[in-house]
């Protein structure tokens, strides 16, 4: 594709090989707008505890299942085999092709008419949405030379906090938009209950994203050595060879807080509405400033850590940071729902947001940086498979079996949030501290 590529018609590059500054730009801001609505999809449900557990009956747990066992699973078990697709095709196909699948499953999510098909709909938008991040991540890699690569990566992961506040500003506003609706005249809705309205709503522009990426220059792969583009698994294996322990620790720290994150993203609106008494649109519009804020800050500072100590030669320096953001995280993150009342709490998460976002707008650069070009894409889905495993598949179920069968009572959602964070926060602090050194030594030898 020439002459109607987006972004850069002529296939110039820059002088180390990059694609021209314009085509990068353009590639990335495609990126982030996928993993955007990748987001609201995602997200969106995170808001609708109270309306989707009335709707069908179901409990905490039976509510958890949704994103744990219907997304988590199949969000999880099909990035290593997109990872594979992205590292033998052209990566913008497989991105298109995800897109249409998981807003076309949250579509589905908005017309289910019991468990069953929503919980149906929510494994496809997990397939669907397994394929954007692996992707993204090598294309990001051959977009950007190595001294802006952090930035830019960094700039990729803040549209998954921009996504996820939106859902739940957007989210809020339409749920009591649609509710006013319904309360005047059920009719309005077309048969629709307010909180799948606003789903549905949320899931169509996200479809006129895909065509854009069929007309998106694939990337030319840097950093292969004349490397075949493809390898097996045993060259895998020994080109990864010497990395395993500085993966391993980077990915334990790396779950840990995605743990955490994941947990307390599904069940803090729940949190304020039980305990605190806020509504859907109070709690949707502080939540999504503070995720925003939080999200978009501390991702982007993560990001401006790598390069800078990446040009200073002091390569273990961003992990020194993770473990000093996660020592706060724990103590603010503890108490926050513990607090006697919301404003007490949005002020103690306020800490939370800002410092988690760290991890994730710096271990997938160093990832990157310490992995062969035609790997990159199965590391991140390796990556992405373990931590997803850990926090996305465990989280928010593990939530909802504490405040369902531990501790009893609705409003004990409280205490389940601050056990899980009391795990996880130190262990992040404790995987990144172990990591220091081994990762030091690797790109020290690598230089």
């Amino acid at each position: 594709m020439s002459s109607g590529a987006i972004g850069d018609p002529d296939g110039a590059t820059s002088d180390d090989g990059c694609p021209s500054p314009r085509a990068a730009w353009v590639g990335l801001a495609l990126l982030m707008a996928a993993m955007f609505f990748s987001c609201i999809d995602r997200g969106i449900i995170n808001l609708l505890v109270e309306p989707v557990k009335a709707t069908y009956g179901l409990n905490d747990t039976q509510f958890g299942a949704l994103q744990s066992l219907a997304f988590g699973v199949f969000y999880i078990s099909m990035a290593i085999p997109l990872g594979l697709l992205s590292d033998r095709y052209q990566r913008r196909l497989v991105i298109a092709v995800g897109i249409a699948i998981f807003n076309v499953s949250s579509l589905m999510t908005g017309f289910s008419r019991n468990y069953t098909q929503l919980f149906a709909a929510r494994v496809g938008v997990g397939f669907g949405e397994a394929s954007l991040a692996p992707a993204a991540y090598s294309m990001i890699t051959d977009y950007f030379p190595r001294h802006r690569l952090g930035r830019a990566m960094s700039m990729f992961s803040t549209s998954t906090y921009v996504g996820s506040s939106m859902a739940l500003i957007i989210g809020g506003a339409l749920v009591t938009a649609y509710d006013r609706m319904f309360a005047a005249d059920p009719s309005a809705l077309f048969g629709l209950r307010p909180w799948q309205a606003t789903i549905i709503s949320i899931a169509i522009p996200g479809l006129l994203l895909s065509p854009f990426f069929l007309l998106l220059r694939e990337p030319a792969r840097r950093g292969t050595s004349g490397a075949k583009p493809a390898v097996s698994f045993a060259e895998m294996k020994q080109q990864m060879a010497g990395r395993g322990t500085v993966l391993a620790l980077l990915i334990a720290g790396s779950s840990a807080a995605s743990l955490m994150i994941q947990a307390v993203s599904l069940w803090l609106p729940a949190l304020f509405i039980r305990v605190y008494g806020l509504n859907v649109g109070q709690i949707g519009l502080w939540m999504g400033l503070l995720l925003l804020g939080g999200g978009v800050l501390g991702t982007l500072l993560g990001g401006s850590l790598v390069d800078r100590y990446t040009a200073r030669g002091k390569s273990d320096g961003p992990v020194t940071a993770i473990a000093l953001a996660y020592t706060v995280v724990a103590v603010f993150g503890i108490v926050a729902p513990l607090m006697p009342n919301a404003t007490l709490a949005l002020i103690c998460f306020t800490p939370v947001f800002l410092l988690c976002p760290i991890t994730f707008g710096i271990v997938p650069s160093l990832l990157q940086m310490m992995t062969p070009n035609q790997l990159r894409a199965r590391v991140s889905a390796a990556y992405l498979t373990v931590i997803n495993l850990v926090g996305l598949a465990a989280g928010p179920i593990l939530v909802g079996f504490m405040t369902d069968y531990v501790f009893g009572a609705a409003t004990d959602v409280r205490y389940s949030i601050a056990v899980i964070t009391a795990i996880a926060a130190p262990s992040t602090v404790l995987f990144m501290l172990l990591a220091r050194r081994p990762y030091r030594q690797l790109m020290e030898a690598a230089q």
